[in-house]
């Protein structure tokens, strides 16, 4: 049976920024926060701005369908603080997978450029209005990408799994001056963590949201290299069956 804890170990990892020391070596914690192409200067992130990885399609299409662990021994109490460990630790990896498919999407969309030029086109009010627009979507654009790779409170790949253990391992041994550490620390992850994902949901339902006005907006149209092509009037005529001379 597939245990939950190293579903969610390995499926978070596709999610976290590599992180570099100074020295060029690997370091701990969380990836740092980007210092450039931030909201307060009014652009997206950069398309050389590193993210956590390319989302694969279906990435997390199983990630509920993974079997749950057995509750381990224990008051109604910890038990349900063991599963709420768990639960937020999945959930961080499900907003995380989402903000990173978003981000790509956006890539891709360049929605900011597609506002800008139909700024130039319109007329003087319409063309304030979109570029009011543009300014609030690549805002939010930024901040989500600042909050998805910058510094978590809870490390973003295990995020409340090590805590869920100690408190699963101490609930079996039923080892009280244990217990009681182990609820501590579970209980204070829990909050952090509960709290760190609500911001990224909220980013991400913000940026959503924009990113439909925007569409909304700005149809898409066909790129000039498609809108060049002429198509045919009719099938091809069928080739000629006279012997060749």
């Amino acid at each position: 049976m597939r245990l939950l804890t190293l579903a969610l170990l390995g499926g978070l990892a596709l999610v976290q920024a590599p992180v570099r020391s100074e020295g060029g070596g690997p370091a701990t914690g969380p990836a740092p926060a980007p210092t450039t192409n931030g909201p307060t200067e009014g652009l997206r992130p950069a398309d050389s701005a590193p993210f956590p990885g390319r989302p694969e399609a279906g990435a997390d299409a199983g990630a509920l369908a993974v079997e749950p662990e057995p509750t381990p021994p224990g008051s109604p109490a910890d038990q349900e603080l063991w599963r709420a460990a768990g639960d937020v630790s999945h959930r961080v990896y499900l907003r995380r997978m989402a903000a990173n498919r978003l981000q790509w999407d956006l890539r891709q969309e360049r929605p900011d450029e597609r506002l800008a030029a139909a700024a130039k086109g319109a007329a003087p009010e319409e063309a304030a209005r979109l570029e009011s627009l543009r300014q609030r979507l690549v805002a939010a654009w930024g901040r989500n990408y600042e909050i998805l790779v910058g510094q978590w409170p809870v490390d973003p790949t295990r995020v409340c799994l090590y805590q869920r253990l100690f408190l699963g391992s101490s609930m079996s041994a039923n080892d009280g001056s244990q217990l009681a550490q182990a609820r501590d620390e579970t209980r204070r992850c829990v909050e952090i963590a509960t709290a760190a994902v609500a911001r990224m949901d909220a980013s991400t339902r913000d940026l959503e949201a924009v990113r439909a006005e925007a569409a909304g907006a700005t149809p898409r149209v066909p790129t000039p290299a498609a809108a060049s092509v002429v198509p045919p009037a009719g099938p091809p005529a069928a080739p000629s069956k006279e012997p060749k001379e």
